[in-house]
């Protein structure tokens, strides 16, 4: 009976290992920007005016601009350097104190279809 429960332990460290090697390779996952299979065109918007041209639910957003104007609560007007504007959401439960008013940014986020129009909920901005 001892002999049969390193036996089992042995089988289950194996079976583990082999199920993690088996996972597809090309897929990061745990960042929130992760890259799907290639050949589609799911990659993230870049611009304010490719994402009301064909912007969808959920998509992915690369943003380079700044934030010019506040709306209201956490909402506020993000600027790309074309100088479209659409309206952005900074998660008041995170803290944004490194950004500035019209200092240039690069943000990521998530699109939002609302009832009044699309917004960017922001999920990092760095400073340029």
């Amino acid at each position: 009976m001892r002999k049969l429960i390193p036996l089992g332990l042995v089988g289950a460290v194996v079976l583990s290992t082999s199920v993690a090697l088996a996972a597809p390779s090309g897929f990061n996952q745990g960042s929130g920007f992760t890259q799907g299979p290639q050949g589609f065109d799911n990659g993230p918007a870049t611009t304010i005016a490719t994402i009301y041209a064909q912007g969808y639910e959920d998509q992915r957003v690369i943003l380079e601009g700044s934030l010019t104007s506040y709306i209201k609560k956490d909402h506020y007007v993000f600027t790309d350097k074309a100088g479209d504007q659409i309206e952005v959401e900074l998660d008041d439960d995170r803290n944004w104190d490194h950004l500035a008013k019209d200092q240039p940014i690069k943000i990521m986020g998530f699109v939002d279809v609302k009832k009044r129009g699309i917004v960017i909920e922001v999920v990092s901005a760095t400073p340029l």
